[in-house]
């Protein structure tokens, strides 16, 4: 956790760009959240041409879903949309009103890895050092 669902038209990015993407996403949610990098989970689902409309015809665009732990501000979120936004825009040449980005957030208590349930913020280098520690590492 955090998972970033991009949906995207089929064969519309290279495996660089989505590589690319996917290390900028990484990036950015670290810089804003300080969560580790080894947290960020990106997954590209790629919709046939001609299966995604927008208001009834077809559609060019791409959605970023993304799933967080909370205990972000209004104003971290929005920087975070803001900044995948435009490295997306510089990444993939597609235009910023064709990408539609939605954060949702849950208690860390909600959500598990490794047997283990998520941090809360600020937590996570302990939990990565109990994560660690149970794998015998």
């Amino acid at each position: 956790m955090p998972v970033y669902h991009c949906l995207i038209q089929q064969n519309s990015l290279t495996a660089e760009q989505k590589r690319d993407v996917s290390r900028e996403i990484t990036r950015i949610h670290g810089e804003v959240t300080g969560a580790p990098s080894i947290f960020v989970e990106v997954i590209f689902d790629e919709v046939p041409r001609g299966d995604w409309f927008t208001g009834g015809q077809p559609s060019s665009r791409s959605i970023i879903q993304a799933a967080i732990r909370a205990g972000r501000t209004d104003e971290k979120k929005a920087r975070l949309m803001a900044e995948i936004s435009s490295s997306w825009k510089r990444v993939t040449g597609q235009r910023e009103e064709d990408l539609e980005i939605a954060v949702a957030d849950f208690p860390a208590r909600y959500l598990m890895r490794g047997g283990m349930l998520l941090p809360e913020d600020g937590e996570e280098q302990q939990w990565l050092a109990r994560l660690k520690a149970a794998a015998g590492d």
